[in-house]
């Protein structure tokens, strides 16, 4: 019994997913044909695969939003998970 409880805890730890939110200086690709583009660059920056991301705020004044980031908690990452 102790051993199936502590397998499902693993394939739970496993699937956890993680957010994290970055403000993102290059407002120009959050425009919905640059996807692709600001995927890249997210990935590139945190060492993480994202499964999707949420815009929040937009200064445009500032040229700045705010960005959360989803990517699944599996132990391989350069980030830290909040």
């Amino acid at each position: 019994m102790v051993g199936v409880i502590w397998a499902l805890e693993n394939i739970l730890k496993m699937h956890q997913e993680n957010s994290v939110v970055i403000i993102y200086k290059n407002i120009e690709n959050l425009h919905w044909l640059n996807e692709a583009l600001l995927l890249q660059n997210l990935e590139n920056r945190t060492g993480v695969k994202i499964k999707k991301i949420q815009v929040g705020q937009i200064n445009y004044k500032c040229k700045m939003a705010q960005i959360i980031i989803f990517f699944d908690n599996n132990g391989h990452s350069k980030m830290e998970a909040k």
